[in-house]
């Protein structure tokens, strides 16, 4: 069998179980079709091999599980892990886009390489094959449709705009507006992002919400904590359904300016019982601020489609201060309806500046909905937080509500 006869559809993961059973990755396109297909194509070492399916039951967004007859023990699932699933392109709906999907390429442009050909400026429905009419010097000319023309048509750069009211227990409300920019850059097959954010001085980077983002909420002053403007490039040298590898080259715009380079990567795994982890490792070095390190260890369980369990750990390390801090949370993510939802969570935060102790707590619950278009966005965020400066001092109650209007534009 050759290759263009068949589809690929995903990979397996590793084995489910000890009868064989085993975990498996499908592709977005192909999910709601599984289910009809009798039979996949392994390839094995270059050939396609056919399994009959024998039960298959979806887990989670795009994982499955399930087993295959012939495959009845964990030593015989365990030599597919990392295998490649195919099935017969004539008995599944292949990945093209319907006709009238055709039309949103109007006014792109076509490339040869990194020269550009021309200009999209219609679609001519053929009986045969759709074609895309273009200009090239002054002439229009026939470019038949078909997916390996297209690279990618989604464009992901994106901007939001937050606007922030804070209320402490007094009904005092202070305001604060930031931005956060990620452009992709052209011809860089999505690998350079210019990035132009506001970002909080009391964290050595953006990205920490995924490195023990449960630190940065337990002191009431952090709702307030001015924000500091950073641009910076960032590039992505590899990245994959489980690794992900990148840096990011900028200033921070202070003064005197301080300049900063960092490199991240995380590691996603698939768990036992439905549970999902990622592992992310941050450094970054800067002039003033020196050497900086973060870790993070975040866990997921999904109980249904409409809760979410979040187990959130993270530590981070300052040379210049010697100072240790770290994170530990819990959150329950509760999807109410397509555009709103609330989130239940409990944090605590502690650092090691003379001796480690507790710095803070809290408590709350956030509500999230969309007021317009996917592009407008209400949040709601009531929480009781306890904090102390000091290990001997006593903890000081504060009650928080914040309001946040987020203006999402592209993405």
């Amino acid at each position: 069998m050759e290759n263009q006869d068949c589809i690929y559809l995903g990979k397996i993961l590793k084995p489910f179980s000890y009868k064989g059973e085993l975990k498996i990755y499908i592709e977005d396109f192909y999910i709601d079709q599984i289910n009809e297909l009798d039979s996949f194509l392994l390839k094995i070492q270059g050939s396609y091999i056919p399994f009959t399916i024998k039960a298959i039951t979806k887990n989670k967004s795009n994982i499955f599980r399930i087993s295959l007859d012939g495959i009845d023990s964990e030593d015989s699932a365990k030599k597919l892990a990392g295998i490649e699933i195919y099935t017969k392109n004539n008995l599944i709906k292949s990945k093209v886009l319907d006709k009238n999907d055709n039309y949103i390429f109007i006014d792109y442009v076509i490339y040869n390489n990194n020269s550009i050909i021309g200009k999209i400026i219609d679609i001519v429905e053929n009986k045969n094959q759709d074609l895309f009419e273009v200009v090239v010097n002054e002439k229009r000319i026939l470019i038949p449709i078909v997916d390996e023309f297209i690279v990618n048509s989604k464009n992901k750069s994106k901007i939001r705009l937050n606007f922030i009211t804070t209320f402490d227990d007094e009904g005092k409300a202070t305001y604060k507006t930031n931005i956060s920019t990620s452009l992709i850059l052209p011809r860089t097959q999505k690998k350079m992002n210019l990035i132009v954010e506001d970002v909080k001085e009391n964290l050595t980077d953006d990205d920490q919400s995924d490195t023990g983002g449960s630190q940065k909420q337990n002191k009431a002053t952090d709702t307030v904590t001015e924000s500091t403007l950073t641009a910076a490039l960032q590039y992505v040298i590899f990245d994959s359904k489980t690794w992900t590898i990148d840096t990011k080259t900028g200033v921070i715009i202070s003064n005197p300016l301080d300049p900063y380079a960092r490199l991240r990567v995380r590691r996603s795994f698939y768990l036992e019982n439905e549970w999902e982890s990622r592992f992310t490792q941050l450094v970054r070095w800067s002039p003033i601020r020196d050497w900086e390190e973060s870790t993070g260890l975040v866990f997921d369980k999904t109980i249904n489609k409409q809760l979410l369990f979040r187990i959130n750990n993270g530590i981070s390390w300052q040379k210049k201060t010697r100072l240790f801090s770290f994170g530990h949370g819990y959150s329950l993510y509760h999807q109410l309806t397509s555009n709103k939802a609330l989130v239940y969570f409990s944090n605590i935060s502690g650092i090691h500046k003379p001796k480690i102790y507790t710095s803070g707590y809290n408590l709350g619950v956030g509500y999230r909905q969309m007021i317009y278009d996917n592009w407008i966005f209400l949040e709601i965020s009531p929480m009781v937080v306890w904090s102390r400066e000091k290990p001997n001092e006593n903890f000081k109650q504060t009650n928080v509500k914040k309001v946040k209007i987020e203006f999402i534009f592209g993405g």
